[in-house]
């Protein structure tokens, strides 16, 4: 089937229809609504100029490595910390430089901008912006009925071809502000996890990758193997805000120099997810807790002027993404009670307005490494495991 383009609608339209953002099941594109935003003049100009002396760790992916194919996963990616100023100047030269002045060496020299693609990616807004900035009161959530924190917004610049590969978040929906340039996004719905072959390698908290490698958008015109599936497309241009439901696969490529501002909205499944993330922590983490001492020291962790930020964690744990950290198991263990304990206040809350009887709430402690092992080595969990392994064998996953 063709390619389908996600609904635009006019902001003024999306009010009158009565409509509240959050409780849409499709994606939708609203037009109009962030021009009065403070964020609407961030451009990589202005961004230089007030925000210069920021430091921001900016993800490098070569564009000999991906060639055509899919974006690259973050694990085989370079890392370099970087000013807004000198990336900026990276990702759109001033007319000074372009006239052939020569701008002092940086962290990013040595990456020609048109052999990588840049992406400051995935920073929250306090990791840039001092308290009472104001960056905070540049994006203005609550006009769309939405009552968060602006310290929860999430900033990403990134340079022609930066992209995130194809996943879908396990928390909240997706509030999407185009502030700059244009991005492509590619959207599956949640039916599509059937052939998209989930996975939680490499590990990054909220994030289910696809096995399915996804190039772009022609693929699904020209390859006959994918012409029957359903996919939906909307290409973000400045002003726009894209609204991402639940569980939906997407995959963001910028065509051009972009900007843009993220929220991640709660959603009634949220404390379920986190009980799913500690545990998917727990079992991709397990295998290199038992490494020797030495490795797992301060010394290997350290970053060493040889040694890049992604080959440190490779090295540390193959299987986790550059921005995760390892955890102790009573750390885990801690996150895996949390997330059972706001499950049992969510039901003895619901049982109470209900006024029927409630079982015993979980309480704090009460899942212990015991517990935890019977859990996961029951028979039922066994034979879903084995069902899975079986699966990819014959597909040749790995």
């Amino acid at each position: 089937m063709p390619i389908r383009e996600i609904e635009r609608v006019e902001w003024a339209a999306f009010l009158n229809a009565g409509r509240g953002i959050l409780e849409l099941k499709h994606p939708v594109v609203l037009e109009g609504c962030a021009s009065e935003w403070g964020s609407s003049k961030w451009t990589p100009s202005f961004m230089r100029d007030a925000y210069g002396d920021v430091e921001v760790e900016v993800k490098l992916e070569s564009v000999e490595k991906r060639q055509d194919g899919p974006p690259l996963c973050e694990g085989k990616c370079e890392y370099r910390m970087s000013t807004m100023k000198d990336f900026c100047e990276w990702a759109e030269p001033s007319d000074a430089i372009r006239g052939g002045e020569k701008s002092a060496p940086h962290a990013l020299t040595g990456f020609p901008s048109g052999e990588w693609f840049g992406y400051i990616d995935y920073k929250y807004f306090p990791q840039l912006f001092d308290d009472g900035d104001a960056a905070f009161a540049s994006v203005r959530w609550q006009d769309l009925g939405i009552n968060a924190d602006p310290k929860e917004s999430v900033f990403w610049m990134g340079t022609p071809g930066a992209a995130t590969p194809l996943h879908y978040d396990s928390y909240g929906s997706n509030v999407v502000l185009q502030v700059y340039g244009k991005k492509e996004w590619l959207l599956f719905p949640p039916e599509s996890s059937e052939w998209l072959e989930p996975s939680r390698i490499p590990f990054e908290e909220s994030s289910i990758w696809s096995q399915v490698g996804v190039s772009g958008a022609t693929e699904f015109e020209t390859d006959p193997n994918r012409k029957d599936k359903d996919v939906f497309r909307a290409m973000l241009k400045e002003g726009d805000i894209l609204f991402v439901p639940h569980h939906w696969w997407h995959q963001v490529q910028c065509i051009s120099t972009a900007i843009s501002i993220n929220l991640w909205t709660r959603h009634a499944n949220d404390n379920l997810e986190r009980l799913r993330e500690g545990l998917s922590r727990m079992l991709v983490m397990s295998t290199h807790w038992y490494r020797a001492s030495e490795e797992a020291s301060e010394e290997a962790l350290t970053f060493g002027a040889d040694r890049t930020r992604s080959t440190v964690i490779r090295r540390r744990c193959p299987w986790l993404n550059p921005n995760e950290t390892m955890w102790d198991w009573s750390d885990v263990l801690k996150s895996i009670n949390e997330a059972v304990d706001e499950i049992g206040e969510e039901k003895a809350s619901n049982v109470a307005e209900s006024n029927t009887s409630a079982g015993r709430a979980v309480s704090n402690g009460d899942i212990d490494s015991v517990r935890l092992v019977r859990a996961i080595s029951h028979p039922r969990v066994v034979s879903v495991i084995s069902d899975v392994l079986l699966q990819n064998s014959r597909r040749g996953g790995d």
